[in-house]
């Protein structure tokens, strides 16, 4: 297999692949997260629940950061394409 074959068709497909799967589990904790702080618990009046902010706050940056790994895709299959495509030509 060549360089360019690995660079231009591979690796494209498989930073899509990851970003999909990225993705698909960064709705999922934004699912589950909303849906706990927006369901009303049973406590009394004046009972100040606990919550784990520290896994909260995990989630929350890999969601953040499956964001980013996203733009990086966007960004860099766009140079990879108009660099493939600058191959072709010459």
């Amino acid at each position: 297999m060549n360089k360019r074959k690995i660079k231009c068709l591979y690796l494209p497909c498989i930073l899509f692949v990851i970003a999909v799967i990225l993705g698909i589990i960064a709705i999922y904790i934004l699912i589950v997260e909303l849906k706990s702080f927006m369901m009303p618990t049973h406590v009394p009046e004046f009972y100040i629940p606990e919550y784990d902010w520290t896994s909260v706050l995990l989630k929350m940056s890999f969601v953040i950061g499956a964001w980013f790994y996203l733009l990086f895709v966007y960004i860099y299959v766009d140079k990879l394409e108009k660099e493939c495509r600058g191959e072709k030509n010459e």
